[in-house]
């Protein structure tokens, strides 16, 4: 069950202590009242995955819209199962950066990241979005007949860039034939 935090009030006279009591955030409490964060899990490890589309990124197929779906339920559902950040970055994706305020300088991309403590959530999130560019891929050779363009048999809607070799061989063993067959960069830990 989700909580909204509850604006602090002196009156209530409850401080950090109060708050933590009650099961409140100390997001509420002023700031000289917080207590001191430590480390936390940002200095951990992120397992990245991208999903190079731009071979799909042709005008008049709504690639990241698709992608997305309806409302982000596509990106979403894969969070939602996975606890892993998915999104959808780079030149193409109408996404503008916080600090330059226009998209990202890089090829149009899936980005998939988690924590590193959850290799197998990642795993996972790797899987459900290589199901999701399938699906879109799919719907991409069938728009490109549609419009009167050949196609190679050969030919991959979307590429795969990996931090692990590990991820590489856990999307192999569980996607067999669906799994990308190609990848730009694969390092080893």
């Amino acid at each position: 069950m989700w909580r909204t935090a509850r604006p602090w009030t002196a009156a209530r006279g409850g401080g950090a202590a109060t708050a933590a009591a009650d099961g409140w955030s100390s997001a509420a409490l002023p700031p000289t009242e917080r207590p001191r964060r430590d480390r936390g899990t940002h200095h951990l490890q992120r397992l990245w995955c991208y999903f190079h589309i731009e071979n799909m990124a042709v005008p008049g197929f709504d690639l990241v819209p698709i992608i997305i779906g309806l409302r982000g339920c596509n990106t979403r559902r894969i969070a939602e199962l996975t606890g892993a950040k998915v999104r959808v970055r780079g030149k193409g994706s109408r996404h503008l950066e916080p600090v330059t305020g226009k998209e990202a300088p890089v090829p149009l991309s899936l980005v998939v990241t988690c924590f590193g403590s959850q290799p197998d959530n990642f795993l996972e999130a790797c899987v459900q979005a290589t199901m999701l560019l399938r699906h879109v891929e799919q719907r991409y050779f069938d728009w490109r007949s549609q419009c009167g363009a050949a196609h190679a048999e050969t030919e991959e809607a979307f590429t795969l860039e990996l931090k692990c070799r590990e991820t590489w061989e856990g999307l192999r063993a569980r996607l067999g034939d669906q799994a990308p067959a190609c990848y730009r960069r694969c390092l080893t830990r």
